[in-house]
């Protein structure tokens, strides 16, 4: 009940922080539940590496900080605690990029019941002030056209609360991940890794100490612990998008105690996150 009542009161927290930025008490809501869903995802990965070998023991030290969330709806959070570990960090996705977060206002909006998408993009440019432009040859891959009706079930909510929705319907219906990003004093809209191919950054990180801590605890040789954080790495950071896994977005490369990472910003404050964890953990059992 203790850890219940410390993520419930977490939850809390980060609708009061959302609130107080400008957003609609119901659009804070659904952003810190995706949150911090997001953040129990990553819990149930970690348990079940934890469990799954005596070599990948370390890893439950990175998920003292998560607990698995059994169900998120209408702002009701079920919890099912943890038997071992208690809370300690939970990561916070950072704010999304896309046009909905950055341009509109949190005013309800009035919408048709039932629209096409083009109808849709042409709010949107109204409401923004700039033009929407729409990569339709490459959305066509998947068969989105601008023909497209969508019905939110509402019509009035803000626009980037409509945003968000088509943006799941979407994927609920391709199975593609498809953003609104503002680029410029323009509005992009397209496959999220096109984006990420554009937007990546090459970042260095030193990881000696890390590697000198698994390698202590679990045992291993210096090569061997390397080895270890990156396929955590790997399996916790967008596993589909890294080169070495049949992705075409993020690349990793090991040398001498540092990782070279090129990957989107998004990917990147996850990846910090993690080596901090992993480091902190540690620490807090010397």
């Amino acid at each position: 009940r203790a850890i219940r009542d410390e993520l419930a009161d977490h939850l809390d927290a980060r609708i009061d922080d959302l609130v107080a930025a400008g957003r609609s008490t119901a659009d804070a809501r659904d952003r810190a539940i995706a949150e911090l869903g997001d953040a129990a995802a990553v819990a149930r990965r970690f348990t079940h590496a934890a469990r799954s070998s005596r070599r990948r023991r370390f890893m439950q030290f990175t998920a003292l900080g998560l607990t698995a969330v059994a169900a998120l709806t209408a702002g009701v959070v079920t919890f099912t605690p943890d038997p071992v570990a208690a809370p300690t960090a939970i990561f916070q996705p950072p704010p999304a990029s896309d046009a909905g977060v950055d341009v509109f206002a949190d005013d309800p909006v009035e919408f048709n019941r039932t629209f096409t998408l083009a109808t849709f993009n042409d709010l949107l440019a109204h409401l923004a002030a700039r033009p929407v432009v729409v990569h339709w040859s490459e959305l066509a891959d998947v068969g989105v056209s601008p023909d497209d009706e969508l019905d939110l079930g509402v019509v009035h909510l803000p626009a980037s609360t409509a945003l968000r929705l088509v943006r799941e319907e979407l994927h609920r219906r391709t199975g593609a991940t498809i953003d609104w990003r503002v680029e410029e004093d323009v509005i992009e809209v397209g496959f999220r890794e096109t984006f990420d191919r554009q937007h990546t950054r090459l970042v260095a990180y030193d990881i000696r100490r890390t590697i000198d801590q698994v390698a202590a605890r679990e045992e291993l040789d210096a090569l061997s612990a390397a080895d270890r954080i990156t396929d955590v790495l790997h399996d916790m950071v967008e596993p589909d998008q890294w080169r070495d896994r049949g992705g075409d977005v993020a690349n990793l490369q090991s040398a001498n105690g540092v990782l070279l990472i090129d990957a989107p910003d998004r990917m990147h404050e996850r990846i910090r996150w993690i080596l901090d964890v992993i480091v902190e953990s540690d620490d807090a059992d010397g």
